[in-house]
């Protein structure tokens, strides 16, 4: 992948001691903070919102817990969309459409 800057194509080719790609270590470090959203990163670095969560590393999610149905439910409240809620919380697209599904149907 070629990006837009010098220095995006130097990070996107260098490597630390553990073999990742520095643009993943920012990325990562920017994410893992709690600082950043995906959105944010995106716009700082210049680059897609599918770029940055493709190379953040996010831990496999299990069962869906209500706090995830809430915050999910919230993030579309917001305004995101369900592609967008994907990304930002690490479930499947479908997961968040049947989320959001199930809700709709339950209100009535």
């Amino acid at each position: 992948m070629t990006f837009n800057t010098p220095l995006l194509n130097t990070l996107n080719e260098m490597q630390n001691a553990n073999g990742e790609r520095l643009l993943d270590v920012v990325i990562n470090r920017l994410y893992n903070t709690g600082q950043s959203t995906i959105k944010e990163i995106a716009a700082i670095l210049g680059v897609s919102i599918i770029t940055v969560t493709v190379r953040i590393k996010k831990p496999r999610r299990g069962r869906t817990g209500e706090k995830d149905k809430e915050n999910i439910l919230a993030l579309s409240s917001n305004g995101m969309t369900p592609k967008e809620i994907a990304y930002e919380t690490g479930f499947s697209i479908h997961k968040v459409y049947r989320i959001l599904r199930q809700a709709r149907n339950f209100e009535g």
